[in-house]
């Protein structure tokens, strides 16, 4: 299987301002690094819950990524996360280019802010990673919206240690609801549907997700 290129944060301090740009060929959105004094404030409104903590709006670091699952097993074919093709205003797990590269339509702009969680940024059309919901107690659905730097699209990205096949392990959970991103079901394949659950402790594979470099 082709090495898997895991992604390099570019260092950036300033404060986040989008604008349009061209990344990998196609129009995507990049952050003005200004040079300033930090400034944080607080960005609760229309969040789940209220978060312990002022939200930064200041860039630390960001990335050209794709949020990929790789799958049961090591050798698995990945999957990457896109909007459906088959439902309006989902999210799903679709394949990804030959040599484990990422697509045009699979990247994600993953910018850092000062307090430690990101912004995730859907290259294509410069909208935002939203966490909806909460649907119930123990779900969360996901959207792409305007991005605006409330806590319903910051988001952690902690590593957990080593899966039983060796691999390194990341969650990526949301800050609003504390629900990981997940792959739904058992069944590996294209187009399946991507979900905000419960964050597992026996690092399943469904929950495994890896920031891989789309440059």
């Amino acid at each position: 299987m082709p090495a898997r290129r895991r992604a390099i944060e570019d260092q950036h301090v300033g404060r986040w301002t989008p604008r349009a740009r061209a990344a990998a060929g196609l129009a995507g959105l990049a952050v003005l690094a200004a040079a300033g004094t930090a400034a944080v404030v607080f960005l609760t409104g229309g969040s789940p819950r209220q978060h312990p903590r002022p939200l930064s709006t200041t860039l630390a670091s960001q990335q050209l990524v794709g949020l990929a699952v790789p799958g049961p097993r090591i050798g698995s074919p990945q999957r990457l996360l896109a909007p459906s093709a088959l439902f309006p205003h989902a999210m799903s797990f679709i394949a990804g280019g030959r040599a484990a590269t990422v697509l045009a339509n699979e990247q994600w702009q993953a910018d850092k802010m000062t307090d430690g969680s990101y912004v995730l940024v859907y290259v294509p059309d410069g909208t935002c990673l939203n966490a909806v919901g909460p649907v119930s107690r123990r779900a969360a659905e996901l959207s792409l919206k305007t991005c605006d730097l409330r806590l319903a699209q910051r988001w952690s990205h902690p590593y957990l240690g080593k899966d039983l096949g060796g691999r390194d392990y990341w969650q990526l959970r949301s800050d609003a609801s504390g629900l990981c991103l997940s792959a739904a079901g058992t069944r590996w394949a294209i187009g399946t549907p991507a979900h905000l659950l419960p964050c597992g402790d026996s690092l399943a594979w469904q929950q495994l997700v890896e920031f891989w470099s789309a440059y």
